[in-house]
C-alpha cells in the first residue's frame, strides 16, 4: 500500500492489496489444491531423480489426502555417518488446508543439524504419530543403540513403544523444565541443581545432585524419579545422547522453515529439497568422514512438462477435508508464558462495580446490597 501510493500516487484499500497478493502466490507457487493432485506425480519424479528416496501417500476412503511422507536417499545414506540421536517434533502449517508438519532430524560431529524426514499430516495425534514412524523405520531400523528425543507429547510417547522398542526414549530437558517451573512454582531454587543434574557426565555426580534434590525437596523429588530417570539424564541413560538433552534440533528445523509452513504441499517439500541442497542445515567446514553425509546431491524434478508419469501412479488425490476459516489467516500462534519476548500475563485485578470486591464482576455479583 505504503509502495503504491510512494512510487505511483494511487491509494490501494488493505482489501485490494491482500488480494493481489493473494493473486501473485497462486501465480508463482499454484492453487493449493491443485498441488495435492500433482503431489503422487511429484513424489514419482523425485523418486526418479533421487535413487533411495522413499515417499508415501496415504488417502481417506474418499481418496482425500491424509498424510505424506518424504525421505531422500541422500538423507537416508548420510544418516550412518551421523550421531544416532533423532529429535522428533510437530509445527502447525499455515496454508489453505493447515494440517501439520513432522520431522525427525540428527546431528552430526561437528553440532550441525542434520535432516532425514518429513511428513505432513493432519494433525499431531496417535495415529498420525504411529504412521509417521512406521514409515521412519523403514528407513531406520530399531536398533539398541538408537535415541529418540522428543517432547514428552503422550502421542509420540505411545508411538514409539509400539513402533520402537529397543530404541531409547529420551524426553527433552527443556520441556521438563518448564514443567517444573510451573508444578514446583515454590522450588525454584532447586531448578539449577536439576539442570547441572540432567547433564552429569558420571553416576557419581549425578547421585549427589540428585540426592540434594531429594533431601531439600522428596516432593520433587519423587516427581522426577516417577519421570525415569533414563529418560532425562546424559549419565544413566542406556545409550549415548551426546550433547543432545533437548529437541532443540527438530524445532530449529521447524524455525528455519517458518515461511515456507504457509506454501501449497508441493511446494512445501520442494523447498525443503532446495534447502537441503543449499546446505542450510549443514556446515562446510567439518571432518572428512562427517563430510562424506553431504557429499551427494539432492536433484530437482525439472520442468512439468517434460516428466513422464506411469498410469499406475494415482493423480486423484484430492484435498484434505479441512474446514477453511473465513478471513486473513494467522500467521503467529499463541506463545506460551514462558517463551522469550513475551509478556508477563496481566495479573490485574479486577474489581466488581457493584459491591467494589475483587474476583467477579457485576453481572455475577451476588451480595446484598
Amino acid at each position: 500500500m505504503e509502495i503504491f501510493r510512494n512510487d505511483h500516487g494511487v491509494g490501494v484499500s488493505y482489501s485490494k492489496a491482500w488480494r493481489a497478493q493473494e493473486h501473485a502466490s497462486e501465480l508463482a507457487r499454484g492453487l493449493p489444491a491443485d498441488s495435492y493432485e500433482v503431489l503422487p506425480s511429484w513424489f514419482h519424479m523425485i523418486e526418479k531423480k533421487n535413487p533411495g528416496t522413499i515417499t508415501y501417500i496415504k488417502a481417506d476412503s474418499d481418496n482425500k489426502f491424509r498424510y505424506g511422507f518424504l525421505a531422500f536417499g541422500a538423507s537416508i545414506r548420510g544418516f550412518k555417518l551421523m550421531r544416532k540421536v533423532i529429535s522428533i517434533d510437530g509445527a502447525h502449517l499455515k496454508s489453505k488446508y493447515k494440517g501439520t508438519l513432522l520431522a525427525a532430524s540428527a546431528q552430526d560431529g561437528n553440532f550441525q543439524l542434520y535432516p532425514i524426514a518429513f511428513a505432513v499430516v493432519d494433525s499431531e495425534n496417535d495415529a498420525s504419530w504411529d504412521w509417521f514412524l512406521r514409515c521412519l523405520k523403514t528407513i531406520i531400523p530399531d536398533e539398541n543403540d538408537l535415541v529418540f528425543v522428543f517432547d514428552r507429547a503422550s502421542s509420540i510417547a505411545t508411538a514409539l513403544s509400539v513402533n520402537y522398542e529397543l530404541a531409547h526414549h529420551g524426553i527433552c530437558t527443556f520441556h521438563l523444565h518448564k514443567n517444573l517451573e510451573t508444578r514446583f512454582r515454590a522450588s525454584a531454587s532447586f531448578l539449577p541443581v536439576v539442570h547441572d543434574a540432567s547433564r552429569a557426565y558420571t553416576l557419581y555426580d549425578f547421585d549427589y545432585l540428585f540426592s540434594q534434590i531429594s533431601n531439600g525437596n522428596p516432593e520433587l523429588g519423587e516427581y522426577l524419579w516417577q519421570a525415569d530417570i533414563r529418560k532425562w539424564s546424559r549419565a544413566y541413560s542406556p545409550s549415548n545422547r551426546y550433547n543432545i538433552m533437548t529437541s532443540n534440533c527438530a524445532e530449529s528445523i521447524n524455525s528455519l522453515l517458518k515461511e515456507t509452513r504457509e506454501y501449497p504441499i508441493v511446494c512445501l517439500f520442494e523447498t525443503i529439497r532446495f534447502t537441503d541442497v543449499c546446505g542450510e542445515f549443514g556446515h562446510k567446514e567439518m571432518h572428512m568422514i562427517w563430510r562424506l553425509g553431504y557429499s551427494e546431491s539432492i536433484h530437482p524434478v525439472g520442468d512439468m512438462e517434460y516428466w513422464e508419469i506411469p498410469e499406475s501412479v494415482s493423480t486423484s488425490i484430492w484435498p484434505p477435508s479441512t474446514r477453511i476459516p473465513n478471513g486473513r489467516r494467522k500467521k503467529k500462534r499463541i506463545a506460551s508464558s514462558w517463551e522469550h519476548g513475551k509478556a508477563k500475563t496481566n495479573s490485574k485485578q479486577y474489581k466488581c462495580s457493584r459491591c467494589g470486591q475483587c474476583g467477579h464482576n457485576k453481572s455475577s455479583c451476588v451480595a446484598a446490597i
